[in-house]
């Protein structure tokens, strides 16, 4: 896992630690084409500049028993949805670039103080509840 260029992961990816956190999109920008599963409280994504961005044509699922903790997040799907199948949380910015994001009231998004969220349209939002932390966006 690159810290400052940025992966792609064309396939389904799991994150596991049991010990020393794993950064995952430290500084870089990094694209996921396939399902994301977390199985560790250690795995933190892009906790410098990076940015996580979903992409491609399938259906794409966030899985696994711990929060997914996003500073810079982005969906930019031709084709298919993001879901969420556990609790998410934005601390910087949440980009609509196309497609949509699904969130139930179990698997909620929850947009940190501070936090934005631009690009969003009638054709690219997020279908389903939210928590917004504080009062600017």
């Amino acid at each position: 896992m690159a810290t400052v260029t940025g992966d792609t992961y064309n396939a389904e990816a799991t994150f596991n630690s049991t010990g020393q956190d794993v950064q995952i999109s430290y500084s870089g920008d990094n694209t996921f084409a396939g399902n994301i599963t977390i199985n560790s409280n250690k795995v933190v994504f892009n906790t410098n500049t990076g940015k996580v961005t979903f992409t491609g044509t399938n259906n794409q699922t966030l899985n696994g028993s711990y929060n997914y903790p996003f500073k810079k997040l982005a969906i930019n799907k031709t084709a298919g949805t993001v879901t969420a199948n556990t609790t998410l949380s934005v601390d910087d910015s949440l980009i609509f670039i196309q497609g949509n994001l699904i969130t139930t009231s179990t698997n909620l998004l929850t947009m940190k103080q501070g936090s934005s969220a631009t690009g969003a349209s009638n054709s690219t939002f997020v279908s389903g509840p939210l928590k917004k932390v504080g009062n600017t966006f």
